[in-house]
């Protein structure tokens, strides 16, 4: 066998071996979307491609979610999938109008579904919150001059798990002592949104 026809076949297999590959190259750079949503036909769009709900293959990265139904408000989020792993998420949408409310009424299965679905969101979100935010455990805490207690962020108003700080004190001393406690706790104040109020309850 002569050396061109050698070379040939060479070219022929890598090319073979390259081609098989690429399959899998890809796979290793996707991840799994598996959506859950109540009610259960209710229009899911990913990236602006109709699709629905379950288990869905899609590039590792950020991908737009867009739901929609009638009678229901719509929303809209953002899912962050990562290689070769499944994010899941699960949403319920909530009845806006009286034909969102009538099939509530008429489902009661799924409206069972999403109550279980609501109730582990709400554990889900405290837990996270809990793990960012360590010193929500020590809250509320009222001292001589100052009470500190938590609750929704000002500047992150649409994120159910970022918190701040709200620290009521009659006086900038107040205030100051507040801050001292905080460091007292192991914290440091500047890691924190801390939102100042004028007069503590019951002045």
């Amino acid at each position: 066998m002569n050396t061109r026809i050698i070379l040939i076949i060479v070219a022929v297999v890598l090319g073979i071996l390259a081609i098989a590959a690429i399959p899998t190259i890809i796979s290793l750079n996707n991840g799994t979307l598996s959506l859950t949503v109540v009610p259960a036909d209710t229009v899911v769009k990913i990236d602006g491609n109709g699709t629905k709900a379950g288990n869905t293959g899609m590039s590792a990265g950020n991908h737009k979610v867009a739901l929609s139904r009638d009678g229901f408000a719509s929303q809209d989020f953002t899912v962050n999938i990562k290689s070769g792993q499944t994010t899941n998420k699960s949403v319920v949408m909530i009845a806006n109008s009286p034909v969102g409310t009538a099939w509530i009424n008429n489902n009661i299965a799924q409206s069972s579904q999403a109550e279980g679905i609501a109730g582990k969101n709400i554990e889900d979100t405290g837990a996270v919150a809990l793990a960012n935010h360590k010193i929500i455990e020590l809250l509320p805490y009222v001292g001589a001059d100052f009470k500190i207690d938590y609750g929704s962020s000002k500047i992150n108003p649409n994120d159910s798990t970022a918190v701040a700080l709200y620290v009521t004190a009659a006086t900038v001393e107040g205030h100051d002592k507040a801050n001292i406690w905080i460091i007292a706790q192991g914290f440091t104040p500047g890691n924190f949104e801390i939102i100042s109020q004028g007069l503590m309850d019951g002045e």
